[in-house]
């Protein structure tokens, strides 16, 4: 966001409340926005259907009260404010006619609002809450005392809509969205980071710290791939359980292993994952007793600026699972040495 751009937006909403702030009502801490919606670069919430659609909100920036925000609308991001004349509300900006309007309201509940996502024909909604001190059990944790506002879309006459739009969003004190409905279908929440903390909550340390586990590494000798200029060598990471019962790993995404090559500072300069895409579906991985899994990955010996590997380093093989802590780490490693030749 530009220099400008961020003196526009903020000259622009402190306009947009200067009238109404002055009679500003006090407002008790428990309905304010900052804790029904917290908002801080980074912080997350991913959803799923029960039929295993899935559905992300991320807050990928902040300036002051402002954040820019997806997943709030289909097909592009929006920004969020909070504002300090009346802060229970999170307000919406609609980049057609710059303004703001309330987005979300927490301390009003027999009060219905509308606010503009655009000046388009499908770009106003009715909000009002339809919950209150409401139970919701999901994935990633049991919340108690959630709070439920739905949003209906406006459409102008004879205007078609796309989908995709939230419809409903349940928020839980202190954590922010935890069930969504999106075209008629509840999305639940499966994991979230906010403000550093983790849902669900990693388990005390149990069966599955890594002590269950043996790990080991090995590599191949490097080869060249056909018509390639960089060696290519293969790693191995050998996974066995060495408890007495099964043991199941789950893991947020399509990826269950990586392999990083370290340099003698410890950074990591090269890593199988890098450019690889993987699903965002969730999953797990279960081991017998006594049961052994390889995952192997090539890796080209170069950085991650292109430029050939040439020493000593460490190679670390690691499992890449979801409760992958200090206490449920399952990784190994080894040295290798790479010369030009």
């Amino acid at each position: 966001m530009s220099p400008t751009f961020r003196m526009f937006v903020a000259a622009a909403f402190a306009a947009a409340l200067a009238a109404g702030a002055a009679a500003a009502p006090a407002q008790a801490s428990h309905n304010n926005a900052t804790r029904w919606f917290p908002l801080e670069a980074g912080n997350e919430w991913r959803f799923e259907s029960a039929s295993g659609e899935t559905h992300a909100i991320t807050c990928d920036y902040e300036y002051g009260p402002y954040r820019y925000m997806s997943g709030l609308a289909p097909f592009r991001e929006v920004w969020l404010a909070y504002s300090g004349a009346w802060p229970t509300n999170l307000y919406i900006w609609n980049p057609d006619s710059y303004t703001w309007s309330r987005w979300a309201r927490f301390g009003a509940y027999y009060s219905p609002w509308t606010w503009r996502l655009d000046d388009g024909g499908c770009g106003l909604f009715f909000a009002r809450w339809v919950g209150s001190g409401l139970a919701v059990s999901t994935p990633a944790g049991d919340f108690r005392n959630c709070r439920k506002v739905s949003f209906a879309l406006q459409p102008a006459p004879n205007v078609r809509c796309a989908g995709g739009h939230l419809q409903s969003v349940t928020f839980a004190p202190g954590v922010g969205p935890v069930e969504i409905e999106k075209n008629g279908v509840t999305y639940r929440l499966v994991s979230a980071t906010v403000g550093g903390v983790s849902y669900p909550s990693a388990p005390p340390p149990g069966p599955i710290a890594s002590q269950a586990f043996a790990a080991a590494i090995a590599s191949d000798r490097a080869r060249y791939a056909h018509g390639a200029s960089t060696a290519i060598a293969r790693f191995t990471l050998t996974v066995r359980n060495t408890s007495g019962q099964p043991q199941t790993l789950t893991f947020r995404s399509g990826q269950q292993f990586d392999f990083e090559i370290l340099d003698a500072q410890g950074n990591v300069v090269r890593a199988w994952s890098d450019g690889r895409y993987f699903t965002m579906a969730l999953g797990s991985l279960t081991f017998a007793p006594g049961e052994t899994k390889t995952f192997s990955g090539d890796v080209a010996l170069e950085d991650r600026s292109g430029r050939p590997l040439d020493g000593t380093y460490s190679v670390r093989g690691r499992l890449t699972n979801s409760d992958g802590s200090a206490v449920h780490r399952i990784e190994a490693t080894a040295q290798i040495e790479v010369a030009i030749r």
